[in-house]
């Protein structure tokens, strides 16, 4: 700024020039590392979100394995809880595999065929209810595998079991009335 009398610039003008460019500068230093920070925090809060989820995981799939029927029946809803939660449904396939290879695994087993031969499971009628008869819609649209599962007597009334895999599956005296059966895959080709 000009001095009015002298027609020169004073040394407190200029001062206060280089101070106004130095808080500009410094408030957009201090807004870059704020951002910066809430980045970071952003990126840290989903690493443990996802650390999280893989423990579940984990700990879901662990108690499939064991010997009593209610642990087993936990993990299954654990595993169930966990894909309900994924927003962005790329655990929901994951999850529904695992607990059809549950489904399979268990109901082929000579014992397990030979002690229900004519009704399912308290634990296996619970999944089937859980993930294919509820009102929950969790796994509508996956690809649903329960090929030479033996589901003899199973209440799948109302069951959502569309473009499921049912080769070789025993379905004898299952209550199928209002099942959601389109393209359901029987023919071992498919």
């Amino acid at each position: 700024m000009w001095h009015p009398y002298l027609g020169v610039e004073t040394k407190t003008e200029k001062k206060y020039e280089a101070l106004k460019l130095l808080g500009i500068g410094g408030l957009l230093l201090a807004l870059q590392a704020l951002m910066s920070y809430k980045h970071a925090k952003e990126m840290r809060d989903n690493i443990e979100t996802t650390e999280r989820g893989q423990q579940r995981l984990k700990n879901a799939i662990e108690y499939l394995g064991n010997d009593r029927d209610s642990v087993r029946l936990g993990g299954a809803y654990e595993l169930f809880h966990l894909a309900e939660d994924d927003e962005d449904l790329g655990q929901r396939q994951t999850v529904l595999d695992i607990l059809c290879a549950h489904i399979r695994r268990t109901v082929g087993e000579p014992e397990y065929r030979e002690k229900y031969q004519s009704k399912p499971s308290e634990e296996i009628q619970s999944l089937l209810t859980l993930l294919f008869v509820q009102e929950h819609r969790v796994f509508t649209g996956l690809h649903i595998n329960l090929q030479e599962s033996w589901l003899n007597g199973s209440d799948l009334d109302q069951a959502r079991l569309e473009n499921a895999v049912l080769v070789r599956a025993q379905l004898y005296g299952a209550l199928l009335a209002g099942a959601q059966l389109h393209e359901v895959s029987n023919n071992p080709e498919d």
